[in-house]
């Protein structure tokens, strides 16, 4: 987009900005004899030769090069001053955006004419409409709240920094010799920074832009940061709340959690599935992110992606926003499948075979364990079956379980394909508490519309053994 496209100025310069500076060396070089010096030495290294500032030419080069670094200033300080955010809405209505799809969104050549529509002219329209509203400062807030101690900070520590600047600037002689700071004072200029930034977070982690204690996303990195480990990673489809685990995540963490973020469509696009495919080689557990869709949305292409290749073991809502885990096939590697053979059948002629498992053989407590089940549908069927997965203890007392439809409730059973062999990745997580010892796992079919009648094997029980798997602690 012409105009930067949510981002203000032209930001792929902005790595190229200390090398244009380079080019006004020669121009600081010649005033620096000139007539800026102010109270230094006139005495020039070539006798007789006036100074470069004392010429027409030095004076007209001093008052351009002051008038640019004053146009300068006030164009950034408005920039920063203003949200430009809401010229960028501004913008869209003025340039027509579908906001089905904004990123989509190709403006129109420009004319001459459209140059009023920039935004160094657009963040003082924003000044004109509503200052307080579209102001975008740490000590001013969208309601007008003023925040005094960061004002009463910053502004001392500006006015001190100055003091000091200026200080400098007037005792120091060419020869090196003049003011020197004590140990004192440059601890004191080292800690200001430190003291108005620390002022600043205080004061703003109490906006709930950055997110409420225990609710929404917040709770979300505070019950991901406490069960995460370094193995686990976090991947999140929630673009307009990035700044919450980006502002507590190193706090609620105790070691960093390699952090990725999405879109709802992003699954379409092979440069995702790459990173994912790598995740899911190197990361035993995911952590998953999402706000304002529901489960099994089919716009939620990530989501849906995980369906296919990972194994989910918890699903919990926080207000708009959900978290789910998921086990990754690195726990899978090098584990044998299992042969079950056993047939299903239900009271409406369903018959489905379970043809075999695989799960890891050891679990830690607290992390999901991914289970992987092999079956074949032996008839179409159109009844709305579901399945249920499960460890049991040793008094049959389900420990963790999951019920789901086919690839995490994507597809129905109506939709599968008869007398093919298919797949179904399940994942159940370990309670944290979970004593160390030996569990069963166990897995069925159930019928919603049946009155939630299970399919019975032929031998009578209404589920099919995977195998068991040992739960340790500490690991």
């Amino acid at each position: 987009m012409w105009w930067g496209g949510y981002a203000w100025g032209p930001r792929f310069l902005v790595p190229l900005t200390p090398f244009w500076v380079l080019l006004l060396a020669p121009v600081v070089e010649k005033l620096e004899t000139g007539a800026w010096r102010l109270h230094r030495s006139t005495a020039e290294p070539n006798a007789g030769a006036a100074a470069p500032g004392s010429t027409l030419g030095g004076v007209i080069l001093f008052w351009m090069t002051a008038v640019l670094a004053v146009i300068s200033i006030i164009v950034q300080a408005s920039a920063v001053f203003m949200n430009f955010v809401n010229y960028e809405t501004l913008l869209r209505t003025l340039y027509p955006t579908d906001w089905n799809d904004p990123l989509a969104f190709g403006p129109p050549a420009q004319s001459l004419g459209s140059l009023l529509d920039s935004p160094v002219v657009g963040q003082f329209r924003l000044m004109a409409q509503n200052l307080v509203a579209n102001t975008d400062v740490a000590w001013l807030w969208a309601d007008g709240k003023v925040l005094w101690l960061v004002v009463l900070t910053g502004a001392a520590a500006v006015l001190t920094l100055a003091c000091l600047l200026l200080l400098w600037w007037v005792l120091w002689e060419d020869d090196g010799t003049g003011w020197r700071m004590s140990g004192p004072t440059l601890a004191l200029v080292i800690a200001l920074p430190f003291v108005t930034i620390g002022a600043w977070v205080g004061e703003v982690s109490r906006d709930p832009l950055y997110g409420t204690v225990g609710e929404g996303y917040r709770a979300i990195v505070g019950d991901m940061c406490k069960a995460a480990n370094s193995t686990d990673a976090f991947v999140n489809v929630v673009p307009t709340g990035y700044q919450i685990p980006m502002n507590w995540m190193a706090s609620d963490c105790l070691s960093a959690l390699p952090t990725f973020g999405y879109a709802t469509d992003s699954g379409e696009h092979p440069e995702t599935t790459l990173v994912m495919d790598r995740l899911l080689q190197q990361h035993d557990r995911l952590f998953f992110a999402t706000y304002g869709v529901q489960p099994a949305d089919p716009d939620n292409t990530l989501e849906r992606w995980l369906a296919a290749n990972a194994f989910k073991s918890d699903d919990k809502w926080y207000g708009d926003y959900r978290l789910l885990q998921y086990a990754t096939p690195l726990r899978l590697s090098g584990v044998q499948e299992k042969t079950i053979n056993q047939a299903l059948l239900g009271k409406q002629a369903e018959q489905v075979t379970i043809l075999s498992s695989r799960a890891p053989s050891v679990a830690p407590a607290g992390e999901p364990i991914p289970i992987e089940i092999k079956f074949r549908l032996e008839a179409p069927t159109n009844q709305n079956l579901r399945w249920f997965v499960q460890l049991l203890s040793g008094q049959n007392i389900p420990l963790a379980q999951l019920d789901t439809g086919p690839d995490d409730n994507y597809r129905t059973f109506s939709t599968l394909p008869a007398r093919e062999t298919l797949a179904e990745n399940a994942g159940l997580l370990v309670p944290d508490n979970t004593p160390e010892g030996e569990y069963r796992l166990i897995a069925g079919l159930y019928n919603p519309d049946a009155g939630g009648a299970r399919l019975v094997t032929i031998g009578g029980p209404d589920f099919v053994e995977l195998g068991t798997v040992r739960v340790v602690r500490g690991e």
